[in-house]
């Protein structure tokens, strides 16, 4: 049986350095699961979707992070781990659950 990969890593990638502005951070969790956006379709009569919104963001929820992570976004921009669909997306916030648990809010650029 293979165990999962429960890894995350954040980066701070500046376009106008040309380069990493911090080293990459990796946690080692005890379990990260990815939640799907949710959306909500507004109709037109004849049943084509006029208008698309996200009701719930993308995001990983991440237990067992290290007792000295400080869990705000700081310089961090992108988050890397084998739990995300694209395996990496842009770093947009992350919400402390209490108990060395987390929701990292992704965003993806097509």
């Amino acid at each position: 049986m293979d165990q999962q990969d429960n890894t995350i890593r954040l980066e701070g990638r500046y376009i106008s350095s040309g380069q990493a502005v911090t080293d990459p951070l990796n946690l080692e969790c005890e379990w990260v699961d990815y939640r799907q956006p949710e959306f909500k379709d507004v109709k037109a009569p004849d049943g084509t979707i006029k208008q698309r919104s996200v009701t719930t963001q993308p995001s990983l929820v991440a237990t067992g992070l290290p007792n000295n992570f400080v869990q705000e976004k700081g310089d961090w921009t992108h988050i890397v781990s084998p739990a995300l669909p694209h395996g990496e997306g842009e770093l947009v916030q992350i919400m402390p659950l209490g108990n060395g648990r987390a929701r990292f809010f992704v965003r993806y650029r097509e």
